[in-house]
């Protein structure tokens, strides 16, 4: 069995989110150990160590940011499930027999069976819009117009009708 501990400090790639937060003995990384146990409570040793490498990319391959960050969302999930009953908590389970795909997470109830699946959006769109040569206007929080006044006074602004904004 592999020791968790050493497999983050040994990542060659350093800017490694997980290699980040335990030099800093951070909350997160704490809550990371937490949600490996649990996970490591579901999982073979051989299959946690799998884990480890390809969904927590604790091995030698560059860190990648998103793909990590779509597995840390899955991983949430996992632990959220194993949390209320490890013995009702499958993991990358196969459902379809004719498929090679799998769910993230199954939870058995006392009457149903959940498949979940994780899908993190991909923010490439908005990556492209903010690095180009463009105007970004963000309407956060709770309008009944939906932000339709922010861009008319915008639009008022540049001396074109909205519609064309």
């Amino acid at each position: 069995m592999v020791d968790i501990e050493a497999k983050v400090e040994s990542v060659k790639d350093q800017s490694h989110s997980l290699y980040i937060a335990k030099q800093a003995n951070s909350e997160y990384y704490k809550d990371f150990l937490a949600t490996a146990a649990a996970i490591k409570s579901v999982l073979s040793g051989k299959d946690f160590d799998k884990w480890l490498v390809e969904k927590m990319l604790l091995g030698d391959k560059p860190f990648n940011e998103k793909q990590y960050i779509q597995y840390a969302v899955e991983a949430s999930l996992a632990r959220f499930f194993i949390d209320i009953d490890n013995n009702r908590v499958t993991l990358e389970k196969k459902v379809n027999p004719r498929s090679d795909k799998d769910v993230d997470v199954q939870f058995l109830d006392d009457k149903y069976i959940y498949n979940v699946e994780v899908k993190c959006p991909t923010f490439d769109e908005k990556e492209k819009s903010e690095e180009g040569d463009s105007l970004l206007v963000d309407i956060w929080g709770r309008l009944p117009d939906r932000g339709k006044n922010a861009i008319d006074s915008i639009s008022s602004l540049l001396g074109q009708s909205s519609s064309t904004v």
